[in-house]
């Protein structure tokens, strides 16, 4: 009720679904090789917060990457 009153509309607190967490890290995916200019609307903090991880976790797998091949 609260987030009705201060008109949020529909706002999901549960975990992702998997299939959520798919369409997430796809769009993020696309955004990042710059296929779209843009990631899917973002509804929430926590949505903010799963795109900065994937952004994190492919970081990271691309420096380990770019590490192993200077070896």
């Amino acid at each position: 009720m609260h987030d009705t009153l201060s008109n949020r509309g529909r706002i999901n607190y549960d975990q992702y679904s998997p299939e959520e967490l798919k369409t997430i890290r796809a769009a993020t995916t696309s955004f990042l090789q710059g296929e779209t200019d843009d990631i899917a609307t973002i509804d929430s903090l926590r949505m903010i917060r799963e795109i900065f991880g994937y952004i994190k976790t492919e970081y990271k797998k691309s420096n380990q990457h770019i590490e192993s091949l200077r070896r």
